[in-house]
C-alpha cells in the first residue's frame, strides 16, 4: 500500500474508491443543506454590510457541495474523488475562516478541531487528509495568535491533539477501509473462481460437462426458434490408459491438456470444446456449409490427435475414436443427441478405432435394438432369465470328453431368446456385468458341481470383470463357497478385453491363477495377436477363432495360420482348442495337423446342464464307436 496516497494495485485502488464514494456523495448532500441553513440564518439574525457577502457566499459553497455529490457519482478514478473530497473539504474550511474573518468569537474556533475528524474521514488519501488537517490546525493557531495570544498555549496543546487524532483515525479508518476492500476482493475472487471451476475443466481449463450441456441447450433452443442445426461430436481416445500407466499421471496430465489444446486449434471456428470426464472430450460446431462435411471436420481433429506427444519421459502416442451426429432433428431431446452421438462413437471402437462414424439411418436401426435391449436390461429378473447351456469339448488323442463350456442365454419375456453377443456388449455398457456375471458364475458353478470330477468348465469373463478388482474378489469368493475345486475352472478372456488395461488385466489373471484356476485366451488370432503377452501370463490354453475353421477347407492362408498356431501351442506347451467344427472334412484335416481338443457341432450342440450326465454316459459306454469321425454325433444331434 502506498503511504500518502491509494494502493498501489489498481483493483484495490478503484475498489476503495468505491467504497468512499457514498462518504463523499453523503457529506456533500449534507453541506449543501448546511451551507443553505447557514446562509438563510445569516440573512435572518445578522445585520451589517457583510450579510450580503456571507449569504452570497453560502449559497456559492451550497452549490459547490452540490456539484461535488452530483460528480462524486460521475468519478471514474480515485484521484478524481481525491480531488472532490479536497473541494468539498475546501468548502467547509473556507465558510469557517471567512466566517471568523468577518466576525471573531472564541467557541467558532471549536469548528476548525471538529473538521479535523471530518477531513479525516471523508478524504480517501491519507496526504489529502493531512493537508486538510494541517490546514485546520494553521488557521486555528492563526486565528488564536491574532485575537486571543494569551490562550495560544492551550490552543495549540488542543490542536496537536486534534491534529494526532485525525491522522491516528484516519489511517485506523483507512487501514480498515483497505482491509474490507481486500477481503472482499478476496471473497470476489474466491466466488469467481468457484463458478469457473462449476463450469471449467480444472486439468485442461476447457469448459466442463456441466458448462458443455447448458450451452447444448442453447444450441438446441437455436435449432427450435431459429432452425439452426448443429454438430454433436463426442471424441474417445484410445490407447492414454497405458501412456498413464507407463509414464505416470503427471504425464497423463500432460497429454490431457495438450489434448484440448489440439481440439481448439483443429476445431471449426466458434466450436466449443468441452472435457466430459477422463479421456473424453465433446465439441460443438456449426454444421459445415463449405465444401467441408461432418467426416471432414471428425478426421481433421482425429488426425490432430494422432500426432506424437511429447511427454515427460519419452514420447506417446494415442488415437482419436470420434462419434457424431448432425442435430437437425427438433424432436430430439438433449439426452436423445447425446445417445445417439455415444451410439456413434461406440460403433467407431467397436469396428474402426480411431476414425470417425458420423449417426445416420443405418444406425437408427441397430441404436433402438440397443435401447430395446438395454431397456429390458433394466426391467428384467436376471436371476430367473439367464440360463446356460453348455458345449461339450473333445479331445481327440483320448478320445473323451474333457470339459464344457458355459454359454450365457437370456431367455426375455419381452424380447424373448437374447444371444451373448447382443447383450453381453450393452451390459457392459450399462453397468449390468457385474450382475449377469455374478448369477451365471453361480449357476455355472451349481452345474459343474454335479459333473464328474475330471471334467472341466470354461467360463468367459468380460473386460468389465477383468478391469475391476472387486468383481474378482466376488468371483473368487463364489468360487470358494461353491465347494468345486478351482483347479476345475478355467476362465477364457479374449485378447481385446485384455488389451483395455493390460497390466490391470495381469493382476486380475494372477488372482485367478493364485488359487488354481487356469487361463485360455478366446478367439485368438482375431485380435492383437500379440504373444508376447502369452509369456507374461499364466496361460494354458489358446483357443483358435471359428472363421479360420469355417474357412479352412477353401483358403490356404486360413490352413497355415491353424497349422502354425497349433505348432506354437505345443512348443509353448499349451493347449490349442478348434472352435466351430461342424463337418466331418473340417476333422479330417485338423487331425493331419495334429489337433487334439475340438470344439462345435460335429460333436454337440450346446445343451442344458441335465443334458449332461446322459451324454457323458452315452459317450463312456461306447455308443459313439465313431466319434473320431464325428459322424455319428452329428448324426444324433440332428435327429
Amino acid at each position: 500500500m502506498s503511504v500518502l496516497g491509494f494502493p498501489k494495485d489498481e483493483i484495490t485502488r478503484r475498489e476503495l474508491a468505491l467504497t468512499f464514494r457514498p462518504i463523499v456523495r453523503g457529506t456533500g448532500a449534507v453541506g449543501f443543506v448546511y451551507f443553505l441553513f447557514n446562509g438563510f440564518k445569516r440573512m435572518v439574525l445578522s445585520s451589517g454590510p457583510e450579510v450580503i457577502f456571507l449569504v452570497l457566499l453560502s449559497v456559492i459553497l451550497s452549490g459547490v457541495a452540490a456539484f461535488i455529490w452530483w460528480a462524486a457519482k460521475k468519478a471514474k478514478t480515485p484521484f478524481h474523488l481525491e480531488v472532490c473530497s479536497l473541494v468539498l473539504s475546501s468548502t467547509f474550511f473556507l465558510n469557517a475562516n471567512v466566517h471568523l474573518l468577518f466576525s471573531y468569537e472564541q467557541e467558532n474556533l471549536a469548528y476548525f478541531i471538529l473538521m479535523m475528524p471530518i477531513f479525516a474521514a471523508i478524504n480517501p488519501s491519507l496526504r489529502a487528509v493531512i493537508g486538510g488537517v494541517f490546514a485546520c490546525f494553521a488557521s486555528l493557531i492563526y486565528f488564536v495568535y491574532t485575537n486571543q495570544p494569551d490562550i495560544l498555549a492551550d490552543y495549540v496543546s488542543v490542536s496537536v491533539a486534534g491534529f494526532t487524532a485525525a491522522i491516528g483515525v484516519s489511517m485506523l479508518v483507512r487501514g480498515a477501509v483497505v482491509n474490507a476492500v481486500r477481503a472482499g476482493l478476496v471473497a470476489v475472487q474466491e466466488r469467481e473462481r468457484a463458478v469457473s471451476l462449476s463450469v471449467r475443466d480444472a486439468l485442461t481449463g476447457l469448459p466442463n460437462r456441466r458448462s458443455f450441456f447448458l450451452e447444448m441447450d442453447k444450441r438446441i433452443d437455436a435449432l427450435h426458434q431459429k432452425a439452426k442445426g448443429f454438430v454433436l461430436t463426442l471424441i474417445d481416445l484410445d490407447g492414454f490408459k497405458p501412456i498413464n500407466d507407463t509414464y505416470g499421471h503427471a504425464a497423463g496430465d500432460q497429454l490431457l491438456v495438450e489434448v484440448g489444446q489440439r481440439l481448439i486449434d483443429a476445431a471449426p471456428e466458434g466450436s466449443i470444446i468441452a472435457r466430459l470426464g477422463g479421456d473424453e472430450f465433446a465439441v460443438l460446431s456449426d454444421i459445415p456449409t463449405g465444401t467441408d462435411s461432418a467426416v471432414d471436420i471428425g478426421d481433421r481433429l482425429g488426425s490432430a490427435l494422432a500426432v506424437s506427444y511429447n511427454v515427460e519421459g519419452g514420447q506417446a502416442e494415442i488415437s482419436g475414436s470420434t462419434g457424431m451426429l448432425i442435430c437437425e432433428d427438433e424432436n430430439l431431446a438433449q439426452k436423445d443427441m447425446m445417445e445417439r452421438a455415444d451410439h456413434a462413437l461406440y460403433v467407431s471402437k467397436r469396428d474402426r478405432r480411431g476414425e470417425t462414424i458420423v449417426f445416420s439411418k443405418h444406425h437408427e436401426k441397430e441404436f433402438l435394438s440397443v435401447r430395446k435391449i438395454d431397456r429390458a436390461l433394466r426391467n428384467a429378473d436376471l436371476d430367473s432369465e439367464l440360463m446356460l447351456l453348455f458345449q461339450p469339448q473333445y479331445d481327440l488323442h483320448n478320445k473323451r470328453v474333457y470339459g464344457f463350456e458355459a454359454l450365457a442365454r437370456w431367455h426375455s419375456p419381452e424380447l424373448g431368446l437374447v444371444t451373448p453377443d447382443l447383450f453381453i456388449p450393452i451390459a457392459e455398457r450399462s453397468c449390468h456385468m457385474r450382475a449377469i456375471t455374478q448369477i451365471l458364475l453361480t449357476k455355472a458353478l451349481e452345474a459343474l458341481s454335479k459333473m464328474p470330477e475330471d471334467i472341466r468348465l470354461s467360463f468367459n469373463l468380460s473386460a468389465h470383470d477383468l478391469m475391476s478388482p472387486t468383481a474378482i474378489d466376488n468371483i473368487l469368493n463364489l468360487i470358494k463357497a461353491s465347494g468345486v475345486q478351482p483347479e476345475r475352472m478355467e476362465f477364457e478372456i479374449t485378447e481385446t478385453a485384455m488389451m483395455v488395461d493390460f497390466d490391470t488385466a495381469c493382476r486380475s489373471i494372477e488372482s485367478l491363477c493364485r488359487v488354481g484356476c487356469s487361463l485360455s485366451i478366446d478367439d485368438f488370432g482375431v485380435g492383437y495377436s500379440n504373444f508376447s503377452y502369452l509369456q507374461r501370463l499364466s496361460v494354458s490354453k489358446i483357443k483358435i477363432d471359428r472363421s479360420f475353421i469355417a474357412s479352412l477347407l477353401d483358403d490356404p492362408t486360413a490352413s497355415k495360420i491353424i497349422r502354425t498356431l497349433i505348432n506354437l501351442s505345443d512348443s509353448l506347451d499349451m493347449e490349442c482348442v478348434l472352435e466351430g467344427v461342424e463337418t466331418p472334412e473340417q476333422l479330417a484335416v485338423l487331425k493331419d495337423f495334429g489337433a487334439q481338443f475340438i470344439q462345435g457341432y460335429l460333436i454337440a450342440r450346446p445343451m442344458p446342464g441335465q443334458e449332461i450326465q446322459g451324454y457323458l454316459e452315452a459317450v463312456d459306454s461306447g455308443e459313439f464307436d465313431r466319434v473320431d469321425t464325428g459322424a455319428e454325433l452329428k448324426r444324433r444331434q440332428t435327429r
